[in-house]
């Protein structure tokens, strides 16, 4: 299964995508590409167990913010991973979402 993450480091605002596949050398890239995106915080939905081998890896390198699953389903209009990345990456950005609590794994 592939996992679409989105960006918006830089200036500019715009949001960038990629899918990436949920296994170790996939999600090692997923953190590479972040980091050349000038990346230095990434969210999360906690939904069952996905989350923890992108948490792992990610968390190795950047600031991760694990958000609560029924937080961000409440939000209306969001129909696909690729939406819901946008929606995270432009929330993040904007200080609207908080982390939740014990989130190490």
């Amino acid at each position: 299964m592939k996992r679409r993450a989105a960006t918006q480091a830089g200036g500019s605002g715009a949001c960038r995508g990629q899918y990436f596949a949920e296994a170790t050398c996939p999600l090692q890239e997923l953190a590479h590409w972040l980091a050349q995106e000038g990346c230095q915080q990434v969210a999360i939905e906690s939904t069952g167990v996905y989350w923890k081998p992108v948490y792992n890896i990610l968390k190795a390198g950047l600031e991760v913010v694990l958000v609560n699953a029924q937080h961000v389903k409440n939000v209306p209009g969001r129909k696909t991973d690729g939406k819901d990345a946008e929606w995270l990456a432009t929330s993040l950005r904007g200080g609207l979402l908080r982390s939740s609590a014990g989130q190490d794994p």
